[in-house]
C-alpha cells in the first residue's frame, strides 16, 4: 500500500511539473531543480480539405470475362465513351454487316416472289370463282329448259 501512494505522488508531480505556467517558449525550474517541458500551440488556420489520395498500385481484377458479339461486322460508329452514363435503348454503337445486309437483300426479293404468287394465286381464284358461276348459271339455264321440254 505504501509503494501505491508513492507511485501516485509521483506521477502527480510528473504531471504536474510538464506545464509550465511562465511565458511561452521558455523553460521554467520546479522547487525540486528540475526543468520543466514547455508546449507550443498554433492558431488554427482555414485551408481547402483535400478528399483524393495518389497512390502507385495495379489493380488486378476478380474475374475477366471475354465478350463475344452476337453477328459478326465492323464497327462503324461509336455514340458514347468509356463511363458515360447510358439510358435504356439508347444506341451504343452501330456495327456494319456486309454478310447480313447480302442476306436481307435476299430475303427482300423472296418476300416480293412470295407476294407476286400470292397475287397471281389470287387473280386465279377469282377466275374459278368466275367460271363457277359461269357453269351454276349455266347449269340452271340447261335445267329449265329440260324441265321445260319434259312436260
Amino acid at each position: 500500500m505504501k509503494n501505491l501512494t508513492l507511485g501516485v505522488v509521483l506521477i502527480g508531480c510528473l504531471v504536474s511539473g510538464g506545464c509550465s505556467s511562465g511565458p511561452k517558449g521558455q523553460a521554467s525550474a520546479t522547487g525540486n531543480g528540475q526543468a520543466t517541458i514547455t508546449v507550443e500551440t498554433a492558431k488554427p488556420d482555414r485551408r481547402d480539405l483535400q478528399d483524393q489520395i495518389e497512390l502507385a498500385a495495379t489493380v488486378v481484377p476478380d474475374e475477366q470475362v471475354t465478350v463475344y458479339a452476337r453477328l459478326s461486322g465492323y464497327l462503324k460508329s461509336i455514340d458514347v465513351d468509356i463511363g458515360t452514363t447510358v439510358r435504356r435503348g439508347q444506341t451504343i454503337a452501330v456495327l456494319e454487316a456486309p454478310e447480313m445486309e447480302t442476306q436481307l437483300e435476299e430475303k427482300r426479293a423472296a418476300l416480293l416472289k412470295a407476294r407476286a404468287l400470292h397475287e397471281q394465286a389470287s387473280v386465279a381464284v377469282d377466275q374459278m370463282r368466275a367460271e363457277a358461276e359461269f357453269a351454276e348459271i349455266n347449269h340452271r339455264r340447261l335445267k329449265s329448259v329440260h324441265d321445260r321440254d319434259a312436260a
